[in-house]
């Protein structure tokens, strides 16, 4: 399979937070999936006979990319192990998969209405640069009280950042606003 490396940056750093290092693959649903807690990523992948669904060490995507063209990105993922061809064997790291939040990470991922609002430009830039594409959909639900925006590039690529630019007041504030207006019939 192919994992570009731009999945990276969505995944966490923070030693707390170890589910959260690494990229996970399902080889049933085709996609790759990561997360640091405030942005999300769900990418389509094309499984190679012999792919395994967990988790993809971060080390053989970053060796994957910094092979040749032909082979930039590919590695081949299994049960205990992931192999860089021509390069060497991680071990998959063993953690729980009920702690990633693969179920939450695919309601996320998906899109409801539209919406424009102000978003924080650096989880923008992030998202940018993990979809690899300067033209970019972006979708937000208004009535979404978790303040999610939703991202797509024309490969089908998702992005997700969560709590853009307000504070947990404002955002209640503005969750009681869209009840009122809802019980009220108005629609803005």
């Amino acid at each position: 399979m192919h994992i570009p490396k731009q999945i990276l940056k969505c995944t966490s750093t923070d030693k707390t937070r170890t589910a959260l290092h690494h990229v996970y693959v399902d080889v049933v649903a085709k996609q790759a999936w990561a997360t640091d807690g405030h942005i999300a990523v769900c990418i389509p992948i094309t499984p190679d006979d012999g792919d395994c669904s967990g988790f993809v060490p971060r080390g053989a995507i970053e060796a994957a990319d910094k092979q040749p063209k032909a082979l930039k990105g590919q590695l081949l993922h299994g049960e205990n192990t992931t192999t860089v061809f021509g390069v060497g064997t991680w071990d998959n790291p063993q953690e729980d998969t009920t702690r990633f939040p693969l179920a939450l990470l695919q309601a996320m991922c998906h899109m409801y209405g539209q919406r424009v609002m102000h978003v924080d430009v650096a989880l923008l830039k992030i998202a940018c640069d993990v979809l690899r594409n300067t033209r970019v959909s972006i979708y937000h639900d208004p009535h979404d009280t978790e303040q999610l925006l939703y991202m797509e590039n024309t490969r089908g690529e998702r992005v997700v950042v969560v709590s853009i630019s307000s504070t947990h007041a404002e955002r209640t504030a503005r969750s009681a606003m869209w009840q009122h207006c809802a019980e009220e019939g108005i629609d803005f």
